[in-house]
């Protein structure tokens, strides 16, 4: 077992091709860009780009923009979704995504969603930027740091999740294997048993990071509004499953907050004489 767990290492590491920190994108056409740098968790210093509209009155709502998994992907992976943000009136921060601290075999959510809240500071604190109205906005891997980020602090307004999953990250990443399996033609026990049997043993044996994480607990914690955005044909997340699960994390965060309230206006008894 511990040959075959060294195997899949090393073919997991070939396969990783290293990401750099790249120079921030030309900008683009009608927009304002500005360099920026803020502290994230563990006290990294991390690099950054605002894209702003180049005419815009104050008050603009702001977004920072979550990557997905991979090291050190820098801003520019995401400089095309920012663009088409900022041309509709908001201020948009994206950054490079760090390295130290994150590999093929260690992450953290937590000091991931550390980072989000070190660029939702730095954009709240833009000219034109209305504190009140940042968001954070979350892509796959994204979608598990993002309500982590919101869930700890109320500096963030509203979160936005594309291709989010309700799923731990070993079973959300047996089950996208599984599928392109399956799509490419491929079925039978390979793709429904000997898939989650293999991630299993990497787990187990160390190599896959945060298998555990239970994103729904998390949700519940959620306070500001979420809108969530899945594909029919995505095969990286459920998204037959994944829906009715995060609105359920949703519904029993209401249904707390309705018991707490009726609590509280209940009234107290009078003393028996």
């Amino acid at each position: 077992m511990n040959r075959f767990l060294v195997t899949i290492a090393a073919a997991l590491i070939a396969l990783a091709a290293p990401t750099t920190a790249a120079q921030a994108a030309p900008v683009p056409d009608g927009l304002v860009a500005k360099e920026v740098s803020f502290t994230g968790g563990g006290g990294l210093t991390l690099h950054g780009t605002v894209l702003s509209p180049g005419q815009s009155a104050a008050g603009r709502p702001g977004l920072v923009l979550v990557h997905g998994a991979g090291t050190g992907t820098p801003r520019t992976k995401l400089m095309t979704e920012a663009t088409e943000f900022a041309r509709r009136g908001l201020s948009v921060l994206v950054y490079d995504k760090r390295s130290e601290g994150y590999s093929l075999f260690e992450r953290s959510y937590s000091t991931l969603a550390d980072d989000a809240l070190g660029a939702v500071k730095a954009l709240r604190a833009q000219p034109g930027v209305d504190p009140a109205k940042v968001g954070v906005w979350g892509l796959s891997e994204g979608g598990w740091v993002a309500p982590l980020a919101a869930g700890r602090s109320s500096d963030v307004a509203f979160v936005v999740l594309v291709g989010a999953n309700a799923h731990q990250p070993l079973r959300q990443q047996a089950w996208a294997v599984s599928a392109g399996l399956k799509k490419a033609g491929v079925s039978g026990p390979l793709a429904d048993r000997t898939v989650p049997t293999m991630y299993r043993a990497i787990a187990d044996g160390g190599l896959f990071p945060e298998p555990w994480f239970d994103p729904l607990p998390t949700l519940g914690r959620v306070r500001q509004p979420v809108l969530a955005v899945w594909g029919t044909h995505d095969l990286l997340t459920p998204p037959a499953e994944t829906p009715p699960l995060m609105a359920g994390a949703g519904a029993r965060r209401q249904r707390a907050r309705d018991h707490a309230h009726v609590r509280r206006r209940r009234p107290r008894r009078p003393p028996e004489p």
